[in-house]
């Protein structure tokens, strides 16, 4: 065999190197046998397969009748360690690790090869008879495989464990989970799967880096640990999320136990290093087998449900599946997809609620409240979407709509004689994060020529208190421009007087509650807000008033402005302007009169 047709048995499967190599050594041993090494021509053909043979990088090993080695190209001794010459009639199995010898059982194809250091390698193996005259040969051929198994190793970790937190991933408890499933149902017993969701984590990220996270991750994956011990299996499910598998005869109740011991344990804040710690809550959801589900994607489904319901519930608490949590979970999904979907003017409109001086009894502003209309849930509840919608991010978008479509109506409403009124626009906490909210405010009023005075933005007490100095800066910049900014519902958050005065606001709203309550205790507490607002230099307004005796009573007690049913419910643009013009009208009369 010409030796340029030998070099492409480099790069050719394992088998088929196994059967070209042995067809060149059979062809070297058919010309000796024929005394091809008296022609000087075939000797030159018998050395160049030779050398074609020590050249290549597979190992190769010639074997007799009684598997015995005869001789070995330069690769093989490399693989084993071995010295040349050293391997003449040594049996091929004496190189071999089998049985309880080898580390793990040998697949298909493959064998253990003892090195000269006794080290065992792993190798795929193929061999061929030699088609030639005289005793029987085997050609031999071994690749070595350790570098691919340790490859495939890391990549079943990869796919089985987290490398972060070192827990199994959610592949790997899925197949545990079916193993306890099974296992449950041939004993007798009930399997719970506990999920958990870590509260903010991206706060940490946010604050004090995606090293601080990872570090808080870890942190969270010990504790989990030490709390769990041996009552269940613990897997990270990704991101924030972690699962434990119990199995019991009263599961549920254990799942119930340890969902507390876990809530109790990281009542003590995480230490991260660098002299950071961090409280971390979590929110958990418990489904039972076989009550919530059969299969492993059943249980994980429904337990990740009932997270979500305990995150809804305020966080730092657990929950167990149900099938009416479940209805509600549904339906927060679909209003999720629909919400995203939602074509804004053909979508959305806004009802304008007036709200009325009480000393003079005129109308001195409108709040723009948004209502939402869905052709497959009909109307919906701002008090259902509105906390979706923040949830699913779509929020800034709606808010930049609200403030456009009430720029435009009060702009329209001037046009019209009626120029003595505010309009109040309320913000979520997601406008507040965007950069330039003061700058979409500014270009509102621009486009709209508006005075900038006429407009008042609502921000709830949270909504503040979220944002702390950013916000301020924000509500600063706000006033700059010399837009209202009013406090709604106070007295329902976790306000402070001190931080209060802070606040570059021109308003405080009582919040519905307070006005509710006024003939059964809150008197003096609204009496007092009202009060303490005045100091302030705000103006005072409260919400909800539905009697004329709340009317009354804010009358008496110097409150400034009245908004609920007493005054109008909210009501369209077209129904508003009527309910303002006669306003309007007075005054321009007023205004030409002698």
């Amino acid at each position: 065999m010409p030796f340029a047709s030998a070099v492409p048995l480099l790069h050719r499967p394992l088998a088929a190197l196994a059967a070209g190599a042995a067809s060149t050594l059979a062809a070297t041993l058919l010309w000796r046998s024929r005394g091809a090494g008296k022609s000087p021509g075939r000797a030159a053909l018998d050395e160049a397969a030779a050398q074609a043979l020590q050249l290549i990088d597979e190992a190769v090993v010639l074997l007799d009748a009684d598997e015995c080695v005869l001789d070995a190209n330069a690769a093989f001794h490399r693989l084993g360690g071995w010295t040349q010459g050293t391997l003449r009639l040594r049996p091929f199995a004496a190189l071999q690790a089998a049985g309880d010898a080898a580390p793990e059982p040998a697949g298909e194809d493959e064998i253990w090869l003892r090195r000269a250091d006794d080290r065992l390698v792993p190798c795929r193996i193929a061999r061929q008879a030699l088609d030639a005259p005289g005793p029987a040969r085997t050609l031999v051929c071994l690749r070595d495989i350790g570098e691919s198994r340790r490859a495939e190793r890391e990549l079943r970790y990869l796919a089985n464990y987290d490398t972060l937190t070192g827990l199994p991933l959610r592949a790997r408890l899925a197949e545990h989970l079916a193993h306890a499933l099974v296992d449950a149902r041939r004993e007798g017993q009930t399997v719970a799967l506990l999920a958990m969701d870590v509260d903010h984590l991206g706060h940490i990220n946010d604050w004090l880096g995606h090293r601080a996270g990872d570090q808080a991750l870890r942190a969270t994956a010990e504790r989990l640990a030490a709390t769990i011990g041996p009552r269940g299996t613990l897997a990270r499910l990704g991101g924030d999320e972690f699962a434990v598998v119990l199995a019991a005869s009263d599961a549920t109740r254990q799942a119930e136990l340890l969902a507390e011991d876990i809530l109790a344990a990281f009542a003590e804040p995480l230490l991260l290093g660098n002299d950071h710690s961090t409280i971390v809550s979590l929110s958990l959801g418990i489904a039972e087998a076989p009550a919530h589900g059969r299969l492993p994607s059943e249980l994980l489904a429904h337990a990740e449900s009932a997270t979500r319901r305990a995150k809804a519930a305020g966080r730092r608490t657990w929950r167990t599946y149900s099938a009416m949590l479940d209805r509600a979970s549904h339906r927060r999904a679909r209003i999720a997809n629909a919400l995203r979907a939602a074509e804004m003017d053909r979508s959305f409109h806004l009802v304008y609620q007036p709200r009325q001086a009480l000393g003079s009894g005129r109308m001195a502003a409108v709040e723009a409240l948004l209502r939402w209309h869905d052709d497959a849930f009909g109307n919906v509840s701002p008090e259902e979407f509105i906390p979706i919608a923040e949830q699913i991010g779509v929020m800034p978008e709606i808010g930049a709509w609200v403030l456009r479509k009430a720029c435009a109506t009060l702009a329209q409403w001037r046009r019209d004689g009626i120029v003595d009124l505010r309009m109040s626009v309320n913000v979520s906490a997601w406008q507040l994060r965007q950069p330039d909210f003061a700058e979409q405010v500014a270009a509102q009023l621009a486009e709209h020529r508006l005075p900038p005075d006429r407009l008042e933005l609502e921000l709830t007490e949270s909504a503040m208190l979220a944002e702390g100095e950013r916000g301020i800066a924000l509500l600063r910049e706000l006033r700059a421009l010399g837009v209202g900014v009013a406090v709604d519902d106070f007295g329902t958050g976790y306000s402070s007087l001190a931080y209060l005065r802070q606040l570059p606001v021109t308003t405080l709203k009582i919040g519905q509650p307070f006005v509710a309550d006024l003939a059964q205790g809150s008197g003096p507490i609204v009496a007092a807000i009202i009060d303490m607002g005045h100091a302030l230099g705000l103006t005072v307004v409260a919400e909800g008033v539905e009697y004329s005796r709340q009317r009354d009573f804010l009358l008496a007690h110097g409150c400034d402005e009245i908004q609920g049913f007493l005054v109008a419910p909210g009501r369209d643009a077209g129904a508003c302007r009527a309910l303002l013009q006669p306003q309007a009208d007075a005054r321009a009369l007023a205004l030409v009169a002698p």
